[in-house]
C-alpha cells in the first residue's frame, strides 16, 4: 500500500496501525487449579470430565467437542487431537491451526477421563462427550455450562478458554521447556506459544533462585 501511494495509484493507504508494536489484547487474569475446582463444584458430575480434559490437555473448546472415544488410548495413556467440531457448519473439521498431537493429560485429567469412559461405554467412532439431548456435546453448550458454573461461584471473568493458557503456563513454570509448551499447545510458531504464557509469582521466585545460585 505504501508503494501504491508512492506511485500515486491511491491517495492514502487504508492500512493504518495504531500504536504499532504494542499488544492490543487485554491481558487475561491468571486462574489457579483451586479456582478451577471451585467452578466445577457447581456443575453436574457427568459434565465435569469435559473440563478436566480441556484444562489438562490444553484444548480449545471446539477440539473438546470434536473428540471421539477412539481418540483415547488406554494403553499409552495418550489423547489424540486431530479435529474440531465446528459450531458454524455442525461438522467435524481439521483443527484451527492444522496441528495435531498425541499427549498425556496433566494430573487429574487422566483419572477423570478414565472414570467417565468406564461409566459410559461407547464405540470408538462415537463422540467422547454427549450433550443433554444425546447428540455430540457442542462448543456452545460447553461454554454455557462453564459460564453458568462461574456465575454460581461469583467468578464472571473466568472464561473457559482461560484454562488452556493457565495449563500451558503451568507446563512452562514446571519445565522451562518451550518445545514442550509448543508441542502440547499445538502451536505453529514460538510467538503463538508465548501468547499463552503468564508471568507468575512462582516463575519470579524460580528466576531469583537461579540467579542467586549462579551468584554463589
Amino acid at each position: 500500500m505504501k508503494t501504491a501511494v508512492r506511485w500515486r495509484y491511491i491517495q492514502a493507504s487504508p492500512c493504518i496501525v495504531e500504536n504499532p508494536g504494542r499488544g492490543t489484547t487485554r491481558k487475561r487474569p491468571r486462574h489457579t487449579e483451586e479456582e478451577f475446582k471451585k467452578v466445577l463444584a457447581h456443575m453436574a458430575e457427568e459434565f465435569q470430565p469435559v473440563f478436566w480434559v480441556i484444562y489438562t490437555a490444553h484444548l480449545r473448546i471446539s477440539e473438546a467437542a470434536g473428540l471421539n472415544r477412539g481418540d483415547w488410548d488406554p494403553f499409552t495413556k495418550r489423547l489424540n487431537i486431530e479435529r474440531q467440531f465446528s459450531h458454524v457448519t455442525g461438522k467435524l473439521e481439521d483443527t484451527k491451526t492444522g496441528q495435531h498431537g498425541k499427549i498425556r493429560l496433566m494430573h487429574g485429567g487422566e483419572e477423570a477421563l478414565e472414570r467417565y469412559i468406564e461409566a459410559h461405554p461407547a464405540l470408538p467412532s462415537d463422540p467422547m462427550f454427549y450433550g443433554p439431548m444425546g447428540g455430540r456435546l457442542t462448543s456452545g453448550y460447553i461454554r454455557k455450562l462453564w459460564n453458568r458454573a462461574c456465575a454460581d461461584e461469583g467468578m464472571t471473568d473466568f472464561h473457559v478458554h482461560d484454562n488452556r493458557r493457565t495449563g500451558l503456563t503451568t507446563v512452562m513454570d514446571a519445565t522451562g521447556n518451550w518445545k514442550g509448551v509448543k508441542m502440547r499447545g499445538r502451536h505453529i510458531t514460538d510467538v503463538a506459544a508465548q501468547g499463552y504464557q503468564d508471568i507468575s509469582d512462582e516463575l519470579d521466585v524460580a528466576v531469583m533462585q537461579a540467579l542467586e545460585a549462579k551468584a554463589r
